[in-house]
């Protein structure tokens, strides 16, 4: 699509939230720390999703524990990253300290995703309410 556009030498607007994804996405690779982080819960995730049984003992322990069931997901890392099971107290800090961060865009991704074609006049107001209320430092 974006080809077409330039050929034709019209304005193509691509898609904001895939955009928004990959900036994230690396931005996640240049620091090494979420990276780190990311692999270590993509690498306990992938346990939990191929071992019936550590499922389903995952399961047990959160009605045990009164607590409301949950799937684990996975974020997306090579496989080469994640090298340990645990996750560290270090990488707790981290993903706490991201979550902050990535709330504001993950529902400006969900927004502009629901949208069947979503437009600038849509586009707009998300990006200042990211650029100068929720992500301003």
């Amino acid at each position: 699509m974006t080809l077409c556009c330039d050929n034709l030498g019209w304005l193509s607007v691509k898609c904001f939230a895939h955009t928004l994804q990959l900036y994230i996405r690396s931005a996640f690779d240049k620091v090494r720390s979420i990276n780190h982080a990311i692999g270590s819960a993509k690498k306990l995730v992938t346990f939990f999703r191929k071992s019936v049984l550590a499922s389903n003992e995952l399961t047990q322990r959160q009605k045990q524990m009164g607590l409301p069931y949950h799937i684990l997901h996975s974020n997306v890392v090579k496989d080469s990253q994640a090298k340990v099971l645990n996750i560290t107290d270090k990488d707790w800090e981290v993903i706490q300290d991201i979550v902050p961060v990535l709330q504001p865009l993950y529902i400006a991704t969900r927004v502009l995703c629901s949208e069947q074609y979503p437009t600038l006049s849509g586009v707009m107001p998300i990006v200042y309410s990211l650029l100068e209320i929720h992500l301003k430092t």
